[in-house]
């Protein structure tokens, strides 16, 4: 939920972005919006590596597991570039496209992962280990 509302505060602030006249606050804001997102998500997909790669082994094997790292890594490094551009002197327009494939991205990768998330965990691992679909702690 966490991240939800992070992807929608950021898509809000980018339909607002006037990439000729971006100032110094407003590209701080932008930078500081996404450097948060990084690290919710950063955590969030830890605990994804952490917790769920056993389920996902046993129920798909390591090919399952090799995608969730492969697009793992692809989210972290989209978001550390995207840090690293708003930290330049001026924001350009290739940030901003950045930024929008990743939030319709990662909602899509959300709306899958709450769909199938059933099907990779036994149905008695939500309730013993406390674990609830939509939330950023897990």
């Amino acid at each position: 939920a966490l991240l939800r509302r992070m992807l929608d505060d950021l898509e809000r602030d980018l339909g607002q972005l006037n990439l000729e006249s971006v100032e110094a606050p407003t590209r701080n804001k932008l930078g500081d919006a996404i450097w948060k997102l990084f690290l919710a998500l950063d955590d969030h997909l830890g605990m994804e590596e952490r917790d769920l790669v056993p389920y996902l082994l046993e129920a798909g094997g390591p090919k399952a597991v090799e995608q969730l790292q492969d697009e793992h890594h692809e989210q972290r490094t989209v978001l550390l570039a995207m840090v690293h551009e708003c930290d330049a002197s001026s924001l350009t327009a290739r940030v901003v496209d950045d930024a929008r494939w990743l939030i319709e991205a990662l909602r899509r990768d959300m709306d899958r992962e709450d769909a199938e998330f059933d099907k990779v965990a036994p149905g008695t691992f939500l309730s013993q280990d406390g674990f609830v679909t939509d939330q950023c702690s897990g």
